[in-house]
């Protein structure tokens, strides 16, 4: 008797329960709110509005934004014909990117993101816009790029990360507006404004740049339906923006010039050595990557240059330190010269870079006079306790003193503040390089040194700093 009565409650326990998950889905798809941008205030956040999970009893609801989204053949009959005929440009003056069709840029892997974190999100809770099945009305308000700037919508899940990476150089760009200041002046600083917002702000890198889409100097375009990747694809995003000099370097896209060796032999991509401490600009203790500096509290960077080195060599090459490996070269030489300076192999440098007018757009644009390969050890113009060698790689930089002219006269006053062969790190270590196979192939070289005779004349002043004004000399038996 007690057993017919412990079956039935047990069943009827067992109803209760599936009656409570129907209900309770069914609250939670009416609790579903689609909220439009014109309803948000100026500045305000994008709310993060959260699908509930699928289950077999109730679907998700209605999604309008992905009946064209996840429809490759909908996203073509609704392109304009300029955006399929445009596609993506395969290469800008700084990145590269593989092309893309248009409609295959925002098109959304609908059956696999919906299964994701992030696809239990209503498309509008990040991107705004309407729920509606006509496309100019899904589109009123719509927010395309919902990572970019202060007003992330990741800083409401990732607050930790997000909150730092606002501050950080991918997202600022400081290195490009420090250095402007410097060869400017105050009086120019509306003008510096103006070609910053022109032509350097396409270049910021939001977090989608880096984890759903190729950044949009490139043209964008979602890396995979829209799926999100913990770790930035390397093509897809890193060499897009750094694909002229690194990716090229790196990659052995140079002619005659063998990959990195890190890529060749090792097939490592740039986060093994760029840590995401690092590019998300998060400051704090840097024990990880610097051993023997932890707890060194890190500054906002002014450029890519300043503070602490991140990465360093010697942190996955420890024995280099001092010598202690035995070899000779590592032992003179200690914190004299920098690593690519006997490791690096040549290397881009680029002449005269302007502003000027797109034949074809009207709109202007940067233009590079030319790019060579160069390989040559200047003076290094930033001694610090991060960055102690005497002798570094300089590269040239396109900047001249009219570059800048198309927005008026005399934009860059103070040109000559800066060097325009700076201090660069190569990405194209080798182990054997020729300047590395004896001491007199680099001693007494006079081609392998930044000297008066390859510095421009109205470039003279500028690059003191760094010009080496006498070669070391040969190493003799005596």
């Amino acid at each position: 008797m007690h057993k017919q009565y412990g079956f039935f409650f047990l069943f009827l326990v067992i109803v209760l329960c599936l009656a409570g998950c129907q209900n309770e889905s069914a609250t939670s798809l009416e609790e579903v709110e689609f909220v439009p941008a014109d309803t948000l205030p100026q500045g305000t956040p994008h709310p993060i509005t959260v699908n509930p999970t699928p289950t077999s009893q109730a679907p998700l609801p209605a999604n309008e934004c992905l009946d064209c989204h996840a429809d490759p053949q909908r996203l073509l009959d609704s392109a304009a014909p300029a955006a399929v005929e445009a596609g993506l440009a395969p290469r800008t003056v700084w990145g590269e990117a593989a092309p893309v069709e248009a409609w295959e840029k925002v098109w959304v892997d609908g059956e696999a993101f919906l299964q994701t974190v992030h696809g239990h999100v209503a498309c509008t809770g990040c991107h705004a816009g309407v729920q509606s099945p006509e496309k100019d009305t899904a589109h009123t308000g719509l927010v395309t790029r919902p990572s970019d700037g202060n007003q992330s919508v990741c800083v409401e899940c990732h607050a930790d990360v997000a909150g730092t990476y606002a501050d950080s150089l991918h997202a600022t760009l400081q290195g490009f507006q420090s250095m402007l200041e410097k060869r400017s002046s105050p009086a120019n600083q509306p003008a510096l404004q103006t070609i910053f917002a022109e032509h350097c702000n396409s270049g910021h890198a939001s977090w989608g740049d880096c984890h759903v889409a190729q950044p949009a100097s490139v043209g964008g375009g979602l890396f995979a339906g829209h799926m999100f990747v913990r770790t930035p694809p390397m093509t897809g995003s890193c060499t897009a923006c750094h694909g002229s000099r690194v990716g090229d370097e790196y990659l052995g896209n140079n002619e005659g010039i063998p990959a990195d060796i890190h890529s060749r032999q090792g097939q490592m991509e740039c986060v093994d050595c760029h840590r995401s401490h690092e590019l998300h600009g998060q400051p704090g203790n840097c024990g990880e990557c610097h051993p023997g500096r932890e707890g060194v509290e890190i500054s906002l960077p002014e450029h890519r240059y300043d503070g602490l080195r991140s990465p360093t060599c010697i942190s996955c090459h420890p024995d280099i330190t001092l010598g202690s490996d035995n070899i000779e070269m590592h032992t003179v030489h200690g914190a004299d010269l920098q690593c690519q300076v006997c490791h690096a192999t040549a290397y881009s440098s680029c002449d005269g870079c302007h502003i000027s007018i797109d034949e074809t757009s009207g709109v202007p644009q940067y233009e590079l006079e030319s790019t060579y390969p160069t390989f040559l050890i200047g003076l290094n113009p930033q001694r610090s306790f991060d960055r102690p060698y005497k002798y570094v790689l300089v590269r040239h930089i396109p900047v001249t003193e009219t570059s800048f002219e198309y927005y008026g006269e005399d934009r860059l006053p103070n040109f000559n503040a800066l060097p325009t062969w700076a201090y660069t790190t190569p990405h194209n270590i080798q182990i054997i390089t020729p300047q590395a196979r004896s001491c007199n192939a680099c001693h007494g070289n006079a081609e392998l040194f930044l000297t008066v005779d390859k510095v421009a004349p109205g470039e003279l002043e500028a690059n003191l700093p760094v010009i080496v004004p006498e070669i070391p000399a040969l190493i003799t038996d005596d």
